[in-house]
């Protein structure tokens, strides 16, 4: 069934030198190519891939760059230095990132997301919502990382969102949040196995929606499973639509009742890297070489590969990364078993607590 396990080789004798620019020391990528490099951040650059690309200067032709995040001037800087790139299209990318704008594409192709209301902050808009959703209600801007975008907001909180600022108001929610990585490609779609998020816990965070960690299993139950499985496709149908390809994250909010998408991270994801090292360690030919792939366009034969025996595998490991109130990682720790178990997840927390 599966008759193209080559791609790891075809990919390493390509006569390329693959490059990730770093912008971040806990967002690394490690690819097994005997010409893969990672190109470091430097003193006085900020957090900015593209900063480190204006200061690079290969010293081998065919240079191949690998962002985590797409941006124009990424793009920029690529077509000026006549570099390939593999990535996203940063303009889509800005459009699916966009927490308020995913939000309205969701609702028009029948994605589930959390009931919620749309508009400038005001007092007016708050009291609209508590009437709908009850006193509790998280509140999201456009855009933001780890967390760092999402609020909650009672009768006591006072928030710190300028009045008039877009926003999305939810209700408060009991649940836990789970993850996929993605890649949608010329050869198939790929949704790989849902990871169960690791958040809420203070010892990691003093922010309750920062994102500390993912873990597989997620320990889902089939009609979880089943539910993804089906939300999956009409994201793949979306993105089709939009004319998307490469690698991309889902997350769901799963409740008792119900399964909702929070987002689309168009892009490398924080745990791209962990979770290529476990596709590697269970031989399977890891989602972000068929990324690679699509914008090499490699012309490949025609292929008979099972991309749905991504979901199934059964992936064991733990990525534990604690935040800062602000959302920026200040550690990182990995497992090769799991810290959860069961459904809803119970934490071995004795484990968290001795990091």
């Amino acid at each position: 069934m599966n008759s193209y396990p080559n791609l790891p080789t075809i990919l390493n004798d390509l006569p390329y030198h693959y490059y990730y620019p770093q912008a971040d020391k806990f967002l690394e990528l490690n690819l097994p190519f005997k010409n893969f490099s990672t190109l470091p951040l430097l003193p006085d650059m900020g957090k900015n891939s593209a900063n480190i690309l204006k200061a690079f200067k290969p010293t081998v032709p065919s240079p191949v760059i690998i962002p985590f995040k797409p941006s124009a001037k990424i793009e920029h800087i690529c077509r000026q230095n006549n570099w390939k790139l593999v990535a996203v299209d940063s303009k889509l990318n800005r459009l699916l990132e966009d927490k308020l704008l995913f939000t309205n594409l969701a609702l028009a192709n029948n994605i589930p997301t959390i009931p919620h209301l749309i508009g400038p902050l005001a007092s007016s808009l708050i009291d609209q919502s508590q009437k709908l959703f009850g006193p509790q209600l998280v509140i999201q801007t456009h855009f933001g990382w780890a967390g760092s975008s999402t609020y909650l907001y009672n009768l006591t909180n006072q928030l710190t969102v300028p009045q008039g600022t877009p926003v999305k108001i939810m209700p408060l929610l009991e649940g836990a949040t789970y993850t996929n990585n993605c890649c949608l490609t010329k050869w198939g779609s790929i949704v790989g196995p849902p990871a169960l998020q690791i958040n809420g816990l203070p010892t990691l965070s003093s922010n309750s929606f920062a994102t500390t960690g993912r873990q597989w299993p997620s320990f889902l139950p089939d009609r979880h499973l089943k539910k993804i499985q089906k939300v999956s496709q009409d994201i793949v149908k979306l993105l089709q639509k939009l004319d998307f390809r490469g690698f991309y994250g889902v997350d769901y909010l799963i409740t008792q009742k119900d399964i909702y998408v929070l987002e689309i991270n168009p892009r490398l994801t924080a745990s791209s890297n962990f979770y290529t090292q476990l596709e590697l360690k269970n031989n399977l030919i890891p989602t972000i070489y068929w990324h690679l792939a699509e914008f090499l366009d490699l012309k490949l034969p025609s292929i008979n590969y099972d991309f749905k025996l991504y979901f199934s595998h059964a992936l064991e490991g733990t990525e534990i990364t604690p935040k800062s109130a602000e959302g920026h990682t200040i550690a990182k720790h990995w497992f090769w078993q799991p810290v959860a178990k069961h459904y809803p997840p119970v934490y071995d927390l004795q484990k968290i607590n001795d990091l």
